[in-house]
């Protein structure tokens, strides 16, 4: 069994420039409310171009079920495919529940008002990421990590791209069939 494990350099070439253009968003954030908004919508929409590649079919599920593929489910089906460690959705988990935080409460505007246990988990994210900066800024990490997240989902797209050229590979198609 031959199989091309060329990457599609177009879809990752666009794919490159719409995330610069969306980490450039979320500089220009003034509000922490913002920030978070738009850090989620970076990451969801780099899970989604993943997906897109994952799933043949991945427009019939957002045509008829978007409201039901919510953040959550389009990052635990991304998780199922195991593309990288579990270490990447526990990091993108603490954003998405930040994220629903100032979703659904608009007394929440600061992210100096998250729990410690969040603080911590933030403070531990960015400590993880060895920058060389020493910042306490809550927000200032929060971007770093965000940048951080999204270039990572962003570099799984050539693992994506492989293992969609598996499954389409007429041999797997007839052991599948067998199976």
């Amino acid at each position: 069994m031959i199989i091309d494990f060329e990457i599609d350099r177009t879809l990752t070439i666009n794919q490159s420039f719409d995330l610069e253009d969306e980490l450039d968003a979320l500089e220009s954030s003034t509000d922490d409310r913002t920030l978070i908004l738009v850090s989620a919508i970076i990451i969801e929409n780099q899970i989604e171009v993943l997906l897109k590649i994952l799933f043949p079919e991945y427009k019939n599920l957002t045509d008829n079920n978007s409201k039901e593929l919510t953040f959550s489910l389009k990052t635990n089906l991304l998780k199922s495919f195991q593309l990288c460690d579990n270490d990447l959705f526990v990091k993108i988990n603490v954003i998405r529940k930040i994220r629903n935080r100032f979703a659904h409460d608009l007394s929440f505007r600061e992210l100096e008002l998250i729990d410690s246990g969040t603080k911590s988990n933030i403070n531990q994210m960015f400590q993880e990421l060895e920058t060389g900066f020493t910042i306490t800024d809550v927000r200032r990490q929060v971007e770093f990590i965000v940048k951080n997240l999204a270039w990572e989902v962003y570099h799984l797209a050539p693992y994506a791209n492989k293992l969609r050229q598996i499954v389409e590979c007429e041999e797997t198609k007839v052991k599948l069939r067998k199976a």
